[in-house]
């Protein structure tokens, strides 16, 4: 059971929340000066079919030698069944300030 003692305000989870993003925006420009979509991090979120295709093929593969019967009757995959997501309408800050956060996990 956790103690109130571990609980904060409203007040003083913004104020944590402020401090720890208040330089997330100069850390953008940073790393993203011409958006996210022009940089190589976008990958980590919307990868291209050719990094879909080569994950699947090592998950399978890892699976495979797990496995005790190999399952060599699967369908084979090629890189066209994978699609590349649609980019026009992602939120680009947002998707930094994920992407910062996983890293922290």
């Amino acid at each position: 059971m956790v103690g109130d003692e571990t609980y904060k305000s409203e007040k003083e989870c913004v104020d944590i929340l402020r401090f720890i993003f208040k330089d997330a925006l100069q850390f953008y420009n940073k790393i993203a000066p011409n958006g996210l979509r022009n940089t190589d991090y976008i990958l980590l979120l919307h990868p291209i079919p050719e990094q879909q295709y080569k994950e699947h093929i090592r998950m399978r593969e890892n699976i495979n030698l797990l496995s005790k019967n190999s399952r060599k009757d699967d369908k084979e995959i090629k890189v066209s069944d994978f699609k590349q997501d649609d980019l026009t309408d992602i939120q680009e800050f947002n998707e930094v300030l994920y992407i910062l956060w996983t890293c922290g996990l």
